[in-house]
C-alpha cells in the first residue's frame, strides 16, 4: 500500500483541488466519467466528461460546492471495473487489504467515514458489479443503499456540504484521499467466477475486450481520423529525431502533446490504439489498461505545469 505521494505545485486552491482530482483518476484509471452536481434544492446534474472536460469545469464546480452543491463521480458506461464501498469505518480498509479486496482508493469523506473504490480487474456488467458490491457492504458494514454497482462516490478536493458536519467556523470538510494503489483486488476474479457459476443469469466478463471501443469510435468518427494521422505524424518525427526512443515514452509524449492540442480524450485513445508502435507486440494482454493509464497521467501533467523535457531514454 502507498500513501498519496506529494505533488511539486503552486499551493493555491484551485491546485490542490486539481491535484486531488488528478490523484482520484490515476487511481481509479479511467478516461470518461459522470460527474454529479446535487444542488442543494435536491436537484442533481449528471455530466458526461472527460479528464480534460473535467479540468476545464473546476473553476465552475468549486463555485457550485461552495453554493452548497455536493460534487461526485463515477465511471461512464455501461461496463467497467470499479465497485464502490461506501461509508465504511477506518478498521474496515485494514481488514479488505488482508482478506484480498485491496481498495485502488480510499476516500475520507468526513471525519472517520470513508468510501473504498475497487479495481475488479476487467470491466464487467452492472449485475455482477452490482452482487460484489451487495458482499463487500455486508462484509465490511458498508452502506447497503449504495451497492447497486453503479453508484457515485464523492470526489476529492471538494467540500462535504452536509449541514451536519459544519465546524463552528462555518467551514466544511474537504473530501481527501488517505490510500491509493496501482491494483486490482486479489479476491475479483476468484468471486466473479463463483458468481457467473452459481447464477447462469449474470452476464460474464466480456469475450472480447475490443467492444468497450465500439462506443468511443462511434462518437468520434469525425475526430478519430484526424488524431490518428496526428499520432503517425508526431511518432515519425520522434522517431527521426531520437531513433532509440522508447516507445511508451513516445507514447507519453504524443499523447501528452495532443491532449495540449485539444484532442478529445477519446481521441486520443483512438489513435493510440492504431498508432501507437508495436503495441500489442509492447502491451499483450493488458493495452487497455495502458492506454487508460497513460492517457490519465499525462492529463495529471497538464493539469500540474508538466512538460516534455528532451532528454529522452533510449529503448531497452
Amino acid at each position: 500500500m502507498e500513501r498519496v505521494p506529494s505533488l511539486s505545485i503552486a499551493v493555491t486552491s484551485k491546485n490542490l483541488t486539481v491535484a486531488a482530482i488528478a490523484r482520484q483518476l490515476l487511481a481509479m484509471k479511467i478516461g470518461a466519467f459522470l460527474v454529479g452536481v446535487l444542488k442543494p434544492d435536491g436537484k442533481m446534474i449528471n455530466l458526461h466528461y472527460t479528464w480534460a472536460d473535467l479540468y476545464q469545469a473546476i473553476s465552475w464546480l468549486r463555485h457550485e460546492n461552495v453554493k452548497g452543491a455536493h460534487i461526485y463521480i463515477k465511471p461512464a458506461g455501461e461496463r467497467h471495473p470499479l465497485v464502490l464501498v461506501d461509508d465504511i469505518a477506518h478498521e474496515a480498509i485494514g481488514q479488505m487489504q488482508q482478506d484480498g479486496w485491496e481498495p485502488c482508493l480510499v476516500t475520507e469523506t468526513s471525519p472517520r467515514n470513508y468510501q473504498a473504490w475497487i479495481h475488479l480487474g476487467t470491466p464487467v456488467a452492472v449485475a455482477i458489479r452490482k452482487a460484489v458490491a451487495r458482499k463487500l457492504a455486508a462484509t465490511y458494514h458498508g452502506d447497503p443503499n449504495s451497492a447497486d454497482g453503479d453508484h457515485y462516490g464523492r470526489l476529492a478536493g471538494f467540500t462535504n456540504r452536509k449541514e451536519k458536519y459544519r465546524r463552528p467556523n462555518g467551514m466544511y470538510p474537504f473530501v481527501k484521499i488517505v490510500m491509493m494503489q496501482e491494483k486490482s483486488a486479489t479476491q475479483a476474479e476468484t468471486l466473479i467466477e463463483a458468481l457467473s457459476s452459481s447464477n447462469p443469469n449474470l452476464p460474464h466478463k466480456e469475450a472480447n475486450s475490443e467492444n468497450r471501443h465500439v462506443e468511443t469510435r462511434m462518437a468520434h468518427t469525425g475526430e478519430a481520423p484526424k488524431a490518428i494521422r496526428e499520432y503517425h505524424r508526431q511518432a515519425k518525427v520522434i522517431k527521426a529525431l531520437y531513433p532509440n526512443t522508447d516507445y511508451s515514452r513516445l507514447d507519453w509524449m504524443i499523447v501528452t502533446e495532443m491532449l495540449e492540442q485539444g484532442f478529445s480524450v477519446a481521441a486520443v485513445e483512438v489513435a493510440m490504439r492504431e498508432a501507437s508502435p508495436l503495441l500489442e507486440e509492447r502491451k499483450k494482454g493488458h493495452i487497455d489498461d495502458y492506454i487508460t493509464r497513460t492517457v490519465t497521467k499525462a492529463m495529471h501533467a497538464i493539469a500540474n505545469g508538466g512538460s516534455i523535457d528532451s532528454d529522452l531514454p533510449v529503448k531497452k
